[in-house]
């Protein structure tokens, strides 16, 4: 088997990841939020912003952060959104930080820095549940490779 123990599977994974959320409107049924991110480690380098538009039938969490009787809301909203970071470092592709012995990297030349990730999906909660399915599409993460895109299902307790 090629691949992952080639890259980083001898190697120390430490991460650390920061965001900085602002909510924009002021509509019951809208919520625009911007963020700046960053994310420092021998897993990955990076730093970005990103965009997210949610419309439904929800409390703006910017409005009433903690006013809000979680066990009797419901909530069914759809969302889209948008990121673009810098990556500076990717062990996934650029082998372990660390350990400088992997066999199966790709040249640090034909890494693609800029990444640019796509997001919409549906959320729905009841109570202190909830269920939400989305799609992401990202660009190439290297040259001469194509752009991907994958679907996902969360389920959740708030607590």
């Amino acid at each position: 088997a090629n691949g992952w123990q080639h890259q980083i599977g001898h190697d120390i994974l430490l991460d650390y990841q920061i965001e900085a959320e602002k909510g924009w409107s002021d509509m019951r049924w809208m919520q625009v939020t911007t963020s700046g991110f960053a994310q420092v480690g021998t897993y990955r380098n990076l730093a970005g912003l990103k965009a997210r538009l949610s419309l439904g039938y929800f409390d703006n969490q910017f409005l009433t952060p903690f006013a809000t009787d979680l066990d009797s809301k419901v909530s069914l909203s759809i969302f889209g959104g948008a990121n673009t970071h810098y990556l500076f470092y990717d062990a996934t592709l650029e082998g372990g930080m660390l350990n400088g012995d992997q066999q199966y990297v790709i040249p640090k030349t034909d890494v693609n820095r800029h990444r640019v990730v796509y997001e919409f999906g549906l959320q729905a909660r009841y109570r202190k549940g909830f269920f939400e399915v989305g799609r992401l599409t990202q660009n190439q993460e290297f040259f001469n490779a194509n752009g991907h895109g994958w679907g996902y299902i969360k389920l959740g307790i708030l607590f």
